[in-house]
């Protein structure tokens, strides 16, 4: 069985078939295999301020189960959102500090991404798959912020072949997140903002 394939495998089922899935995987070395360093996230605190799922590798392997339900890719888009869900916070561990009180990973996406080359070889992507993982890594807490964005900059990222994968990464990354007591969530999911901004955005500029 291929990487592609297997990881794949690792996203059949239920969502807690998955989560389980991904664990099962990470205890028996796989993903250590094609992502070096991904057994830093585990024990890895993330503090109790927004991650009160858990440590870094709970957190990662509930953004993979839910990325695991996005239908609306082709699959080359889908296979590198699995493989984004995975390494997105790889470098949480090298850039977490204290800073007043305060749990923080500044950089760490910056520092994942040129590590992505190295793991799309190790999964069998190609070239195209292997320049949108990158995109995404190095993109994605960009993507909670999108909406402050001005709105040039804003229709530049829709308009990029790589942003439906951004997307959907930003959706799982949210739901990755434990609830609040009142049942929202601490990160909100904007795939409804995107594409009503989008559509105003574009009609905007005709």
């Amino acid at each position: 069985m291929t990487p592609r394939q297997r990881i794949f495998d690792i996203a059949h089922g239920n969502i807690w078939d998955v989560e389980q899935n991904f664990h099962e995987s990470f205890a028996q070395g796989l993903l250590e295999i094609w992502f070096p360093n991904i057994r830093l996230l585990d024990g890895c605190d993330q503090g109790n301020r927004i991650h009160l799922e858990g440590d870094a590798l709970l957190h990662t392997g509930l953004v993979f189960a839910h990325a695991a339900f996005e239908k609306n890719l082709t699959e080359s888009n889908r296979f590198v959102l699995l493989v984004a869900a995975a390494v997105h916070d790889i470098c949480k561990p090298q850039t977490r500090r204290i800073r007043e009180d305060k749990v923080t990973f500044y950089g760490h996406a910056e520092m994942a991404a040129p590590l992505c080359p190295s793991f799309a070889k190790n999964v069998g992507m190609d070239a195209i798959e292997a320049e949108r993982l990158e995109w995404v890594v190095l993109r994605h807490m960009q993507a909670h912020d999108l909406p402050k964005f001005g709105a040039v900059k804003r229709l530049r990222f829709y308009q990029t072949s790589h942003f439906p994968v951004l997307a959907a990464l930003q959706a799982a990354d949210a739901r990755g997140v434990w609830k609040n007591q009142d049942g929202s969530l601490h990160m909100e999911v904007l795939a409804d903002f995107f594409a009503q901004d989008y559509e105003k955005l574009s009609a905007a500029v005709i």
